[in-house]
């Protein structure tokens, strides 16, 4: 059972940056459920859900906060989105349950710590505090909600981590940071490299705007 403390501080967290306040509380209930497991089943989403349950599930898909856990030859977000509300599964992306975690806990939305929690997890060469700065330079660089491969390779050589740009993908894909997009305007621009959408949940300025 999770206290109530814990849903009224994600509540504060969520409403800084969820302007559809009548379906915030609904959602951070929901999104609690992935304390308990990796992925949860559409029929407890929508109990909890109620009603609304549609707007609520587009609207934790546009936030990318949960997302279908559907099988999917790109893992593109994009892919996923066509099962909308009606996947048998969902799940959380790595990044923001390391988020929710801070923010049940203090009642606002700290990507920074809770991506630094994160990054301490992960067997990279690199320390948390480096990773959560070439996050932060990354979503610098992101426009209409896509990162270019070019992007992030001037990313990493910024916060002085040339050639690490190959890793950086994997590893923003494999943790819901980044996803491949499919249909690019790249392919006029060879010199960009493919596109990947960002999860808007975890760019401070998308947030804060």
């Amino acid at each position: 059972m999770v206290k109530e403390g814990f849903i009224v501080n994600l509540i504060q967290a969520l409403s800084g940056f969820i302007k559809e306040n009548e379906f915030i509380e609904p959602l951070a209930r929901g999104m609690l459920l992935f304390l308990e497991d990796e992925t949860v089943a559409l029929e407890r989403l929508r109990v909890l859900f109620g009603s609304d349950y549609a707007d609520i599930f587009l609207l934790a898909f546009d936030w990318k906060l949960i997302i279908p856990l559907i099988p999917s030859k790109t893992c593109a977000w994009e892919d996923l989105a066509v099962s909308g509300i009606n996947a048998p599964l969902y799940t959380m992306p790595k990044a923001v349950f390391y988020v929710l975690q801070e923010a049940m806990n203090k009642g606002i939305w700290d990507v920074d710590m809770g991506l630094k929690i994160m990054f301490e997890t992960l067997d990279i060469s690199v320390s948390p505090n480096k990773m959560v700065e070439l996050v932060e330079e990354l979503f610098n660089r992101e426009k209409f909600m896509c990162v270019s491969a070019r992007d992030i390779d001037i990313a990493c050589r910024t916060v002085e981590l040339p050639g690490f740009a190959d890793q950086v993908i994997a590893i923003f894909k494999g943790v819901g940071i980044i996803s491949p997009k499919l249909g690019y305007l790249g392919k006029l621009k060879p010199g960009l490299g493919p596109l990947y959408d960002v999860n808007p949940s975890l760019g401070k300025k998308l947030i804060d705007g």
